[in-house]
């Protein structure tokens, strides 16, 4: 049985804060003939206060929604910049 490759996403934009790390991950759809499509997940990763494990999730401080702004302001230009279609591969 061959194990799938987990897909991963093409770029990611973060910053870091307060001992937090705020973070935008950027994946990408290819559609046949067209542009890509992206979406975009962005979480924020903190350290455990016992054994200092990172622990992931969607839930921001008020002070860091300005900087949320930024991070996806932006993962809004790299999108910009690299919506282009893949050419097909001539073998």
């Amino acid at each position: 049985m061959e194990s799938e490759k987990k897909q991963r996403p093409v770029h990611e934009v973060t910053l870091g804060f307060n001992g937090c790390q705020l973070k935008c991950a950027i994946w990408r759809h290819e559609q046949q003939g067209q542009h890509p499509r992206f979406t975009v997940s962005v979480s924020r990763a903190h350290r455990t206060k016992e054994g200092g494990k990172w622990l992931f999730d969607g839930f921001f401080q008020p002070a860091e929604t300005l900087l949320l702004a930024h991070l996806l302001e932006e993962t809004h230009r790299w999108i910009v910049a690299n919506n282009v279609k893949e050419e097909p591969k001539n073998d």
